[in-house]
């Protein structure tokens, strides 16, 4: 049996004991093993996963600026622990994060109200503090 194990963020819309449905006309519902990884995350917008195993969450408590968590499985149980150290942060960002993308040894994070690209480099293993590097800005019309 394949095990599939979804994230869910619960957040307002979520409670930690209800599961989000997994369906679809392709969907063998026999083959899946759906658990909560992680929950209390402050509007999360996205996720990648590092090179360990371990989950990078893009998350922006407030609506405003933002940081980027940590989520581990060192024992295996399915279930997620969540460094309490943001592994980089971005108090003064206007608006949320809204993207995460790897690229090598960097990551891309997007903010959204600002225009904003942002190039961290990763540290020298993934539990390491993330690191600025630069910043794309763009000026385009607002309703682009």
């Amino acid at each position: 049996m394949i095990r599939l194990s979804l994230f869910f963020a619960c957040c307002a819309i979520l409670q930690p004991t209800q599961a989000a449905p997994v369906f679809g006309p392709l969907v063998d519902l026999s083959q899946f093993s759906v658990t909560f990884f992680a929950s209390g995350l402050s509007l999360p917008q996205g996720m990648v996963r590092l090179s360990d195993g371990s989950i990078l969450v893009q998350q922006s408590p407030g609506f405003i600026g933002g940081e980027l968590i940590r989520i581990t499985d060192t024992n295996a149980d399915g279930i997620g622990i969540i460094d309490p150290s943001p592994l980089y942060s971005n108090p003064n960002g206007q608006g949320p994060l809204t993207q995460l993308v790897t690229a090598g040894d960097y990551i891309l994070e997007g903010t959204f109200g600002d225009k904003t690209i942002t190039l961290l480099k990763t540290g020298s293993d993934p539990g390491a503090a993330i690191t600025y590097t630069a910043a794309l800005q763009f000026d385009y019309p607002d309703g682009w």
